[in-house]
């Protein structure tokens, strides 16, 4: 296949011999070397994805915890001048089998403890936030066409065995947008690849188009398919990490979840919308330069 071009010449990473579907849903790390270039070109970039949402995951629980051991503290403070008066008229009492004398002295240490563990959490957390800010932007900008051009060559042979019907509507001048090429493209074979794999026939049809979204002042890839669509509750979870409809075909999950956190990170957003039995349509919306 061809070259894609960008701003400054040749998109690295882009060129290389056809790959499949298979290859490209399956986010797999350890292949990352194996000479496709394609979905795993940029392990950084998809490294800091997975890890920005990892960190998110962390710290809705750790704050929650945070804020609990806060309230048990004040809690405590109330608490603990009853319990030692009771404890001094009642030398034997216990609670749930340990002895009053011993949940005064212990509870203060244990209160102490759950924070400072919390805050080690938060410290660690902080920092891998700060080391995940290192997606490597594209500083020449982004062409989408020429991203979108290269996904469907790179794509050729898995898109004949899935559709007769795969379109191309470009729009034309369109603004480079502040995103790696590299990672782009790798968001746009996921859901191209989501697209084919959801076909029940080869006469339904694949379209991806590009425009500006002049209401958003974006601009926007689109991906739609008349494949089989997605139930109402499986369309609320596809972009939970590990969360397949295709489970039995052995997909990790990710797919959805690591393009959404790239296009987050790159200030965009990404949707996702399908009625079952017509199909569905991804739409993705970046600032352009």
């Amino acid at each position: 296949m061809g070259e894609a071009w960008g701003s400054n010449g040749p998109v690295p990473g882009i060129a290389g011999s056809e790959m499949g579907c298979e290859d490209a849903s399956s986010w797999d790390l350890e292949t990352e070397g194996a000479g496709d270039g394609l979905i795993c070109c940029n392990r950084q970039g998809l490294i800091s994805a997975m890890l920005s949402g990892c960190i998110h995951e962390i710290n809705n629980p750790n704050n929650n915890i945070l804020l609990a051991s806060r309230l048990l503290g004040d809690y405590w403070k109330g608490l603990a001048p009853l319990l030692s008066e009771y404890q001094g008229q009642h030398p034997d009492a216990c609670c749930a089998g340990v002895p009053l004398a011993g949940i005064l002295d212990s509870m203060p240490k244990i209160i102490a403890m759950i924070a400072e563990d919390v805050g080690r959490i938060s410290r660690i957390t902080t920092q891998l936030k700060s080391d995940a800010a290192a997606v490597v932007k594209d500083s020449g900008g982004c062409d989408p066409n020429a991203v979108i051009k290269a996904v469907a060559e790179a794509l050729k042979g898995t898109i004949a065995r899935h559709t007769r019907q795969f379109r191309l509507e470009l729009s034309e001048n369109l603004s480079l947008l502040a995103i790696d090429c590299r990672l782009l493209h790798q968001v746009v074979t996921n859901l191209v690849c989501n697209a084919l794999q959801s076909l029940p026939a080869r006469e339904r049809m694949v379209m991806v188009s590009s425009f500006r979204d002049e209401a958003s002042g974006h601009i926007a890839i689109r991906v739609e398919d008349q494949g089989c669509g997605i139930a109402p509750y499986h369309l609320g979870r596809v972009f939970e990490p590990f969360y397949s409809i295709n489970r039995e075909n052995g997909r990790a999950g990710l797919g959805l979840f690591v393009s959404r956190l790239i296009i987050q990170r790159n200030s965009g957003t990404l949707t996702l919308s399908s009625e079952p039995g017509q199909g569905s349509t991804a739409v993705i919306r970046l600032p352009y330069r």
